[in-house]
């Protein structure tokens, strides 16, 4: 189930802007604190908001197959 999201668009009013936001506040936390930001902390962070999407999707989808059929067993 998990789906692969554009996380580039930073002014797509979604998933590439809360990405973008994370990173810009984090990034400024951790230059306060005197701690080095890289690309490293850049790529944590879009991975932390396609895993925060893909748990979305899958309750989304478990909800979806719970409502449509009340006694099926949902496989992931």
């Amino acid at each position: 189930m998990p789906t692969e999201t554009d996380l580039e668009n930073k002014y797509d009013n979604g998933a590439g802007q809360a990405a973008h936001l994370l990173k810009y506040y984090l990034r400024m936390v951790a230059r306060n604190a005197g701690v080095n930001w890289d690309s490293d902390n850049d790529a944590e962070v879009d991975a932390i908001v396609e895993c925060i999407l893909n748990a979305a999707r899958q309750q989304a989808h478990e909800e979806i197959e719970e409502w449509v059929q009340p006694d099926a067993q949902v496989q992931p």
